[in-house]
């Protein structure tokens, strides 16, 4: 019983510890540049690099269909292609935000699947598959990279050439001893375990699959960072798949930082501003466009339901998504609260604050400060969302229309105020996914939570340090109020978000616990051998002749 009180704060630790450090590493790299060199390097990716990176994304997002596809084959369940495809998609749309693969796709596959009738070890077994075949495309691609692109990946990785080229080696060897072992049908056997695997053609299918997928992602900041690269592409892969390992490994959140300083690290000849402009972008193709199409089809679905004007194959296709529904919107008020932080963090774009010259200037400071509260507040109700609390979907409903309209007021950032506006209108969409009654104040927080949240606003006050490290921050000082003062501006609004949340933070673990009723004590009768079966119920006895004659008083006294 012991054992998860300590490991889970000891998780948590772990994870803050890891992002910490994965900050720091930027910290590190990003020593020498401003947010501003960072902005014009998001200014400098074009347009049709973008419609290429989603090109991409599509192509590796039907990679992942096809995952699930072979996976039921090979078991012999048949299932639609448009509940598979629905599936899986929305499956890893989320698990890609939110990490814990193993733990958010089990959870979205098991409600989709389950109205279709697969048993819940099949779905177990698919998700196998799936980690499976990740595996070998990992395994396959970085031991190529490692063998045929040792010279630039050991120098990209500052390692000997040789270690290298041991690496990719050692890497085919290990697929090729799994494959062998699929051919002949006999497992790997390790000490007294038998690892089972599947014949060679699925091997051979799950290979390609994860080779096809992790090719197009790969492919997808590739084509948003510069074009002068002093990689190949093969030799980018290997980069890209000890990335992606590594960002699964830490157990952060979709591995923000942690993916992002391993490419820095891996990029040194490209300038950093242009590798943090890229990735910036990468994250809004591959994470963000993917998590609101996902959300979208979820309340499409349950509107659809709700209405009862539905056509059979989406009903059939979108079955479960108001299962789903509260895992998505959490995601994405989060991702919206996130959003919110940093651009309170962060000056207005070249140009913005012109606009709202003919407002007046408390509009513009109140509508600041109130969007970085207005994240924070998203951040904190995303827990009450997953647990489809009503009031959690109200709150987040009206913060979303509400945050939409401080991004105009605030800087003009229409790009936030559109995010904002879809958010709120896919909630009203799926409301009746949100029906618990229950208190935004009395929501569980986990360790693991806790430290989310603690990650985030971490991160935004970071992020307006280094917007503002080479300004006179502190010498305007913080009640300086001007149109043109952004740096006092963002940081009474980083100050207030930390206030707030400590503030919140105190409330939440002061307050007092609330018992469980617990389940009523069982009644166990032990026999005289020591048996806890209950004795068998004594035959009805005849009544005494002290207690015949005292029934015959009592009803005469009566009569």
């Amino acid at each position: 019983m012991l054992a998860p009180q300590i490991l889970r704060p000891a998780a948590a630790i772990a994870m803050f510890a890891v992002f910490g450090l994965a900050l720091w590493v930027i910290h590190y790299e990003t020593r020498t540049m401003s947010f501003e060199d960072i902005r014009a390097a998001i200014g400098n990716v074009g347009m049709i690099d973008v419609a290429a990176g989603c090109g991409l994304t599509a192509l590796s997002f039907l990679m992942l269909i096809g995952f699930d596809a072979l996976a039921l084959r090979s078991s012999g369940i048949r299932v639609p292609f448009s509940r598979i495809a629905f599936a899986a998609f929305c499956a890893q749309a989320i698990s890609h935000t939110a990490g814990f693969a193993a733990l958010t796709g089990t959870s979205v596959r098991l409600r989709v699947y389950g109205n279709a009738g697969v048993p819940p070890a099949a779905v177990a077994k698919l998700m196998v598959f799936c980690a499976t075949a990740f595996t070998l495309g990992a395994v396959t691609l970085g031991g190529l990279a490692g063998l045929f692109e040792g010279t630039r990946v050991a120098a990209a990785l500052n390692l000997p050439e040789t270690v290298v080229h041991l690496a990719g080696i050692l890497a085919l060897a290990a697929f090729l001893i799994y494959a062998t072992a699929s051919a002949r049908g006999a497992g790997i056997h390790v000490r007294s375990w038998r690892i089972a695997v599947p014949a060679l053609p699925v091997t051979i299918g799950q290979t390609l699959l994860a080779i096809g997928d992790l090719i197009a992602a790969g492919a997808v900041l590739w084509v948003l960072l510069p074009a002068d690269l002093p990689l190949s592409f093969p030799a980018f892969l290997g980069l890209y798949v000890v990335a992606i390992v590594a960002g699964v490994l830490a157990h952060v959140p979709a591995g923000l930082g942690v993916f992002e300083g391993i490419v820095l690290l891996f990029l040194p000849g490209v300038p950093a501003p242009e590798v943090l402009g890229a990735l910036v972008v990468y994250r809004f193709v591959y994470n963000l466009v993917p998590l609101i199409l996902a959300a979208t089809l979820i309340a499409l679905a349950e509107a659809g339901r709700a209405a009862g004007r539905m056509a059979p194959a989406i009903r059939r296709a979108g079955a479960g998504a108001a299962q789903i529904a509260p895992i998505a919107f959490a995601l994405l008020a989060i991702a919206s609260g996130a959003v919110l932080l940093a651009s309170a963090a962060t000056p207005a774009a070249t140009g913005r604050l012109d606009l709202l010259d003919g407002l007046p200037l408390v509009v513009v400071e109140a509508s600041h400060l109130a969007s970085g509260v207005v994240g924070l507040l998203l951040l904190v109700i995303a827990r009450g969302l997953a647990r489809r609390v009503d009031a959690a979907w109200m709150a987040a409903t009206i913060l979303s229309g509400l945050g939409a309209v401080l991004s105009l007021l605030k800087g003009w950032d229409w790009e936030e105020a559109i995010l904002l506006a879809v958010v709120a209108g896919l909630l009203i969409l799926a409301r009746r996914a949100f029906y618990r009654r229950g208190s935004l104040l009395r929501q569980p927080m986990t360790p693991a939570w806790v430290g989310a949240l603690a990650m985030m606003v971490g991160a935004a006050a970071w992020l307006a340090w280094f917007s503002f490290r080479h300004e006179a921050l502190f010498s305007q000082g913080l009640f300086t109020f001007a149109l043109e003062a952004e740096a006092p501006r963002s940081l009474r609004a980083t100050v207030a978000v930390l206030a707030l949340g400590l503030v919140l933070f105190a409330a939440r673990l002061f307050a007092p616990v609330r018992a469980r009723p617990g389940p009523p004590p069982k009644k166990i009768w032990f026999r005289p051998n020591g048996s806890s079966r209950p004795p068998p119920p004594a035959p009805p006895s005849s009544p005494s002749p002290a207690t015949r004659a005292s029934s015959s008083r009592n009803a005469a006294t009566l009569s």
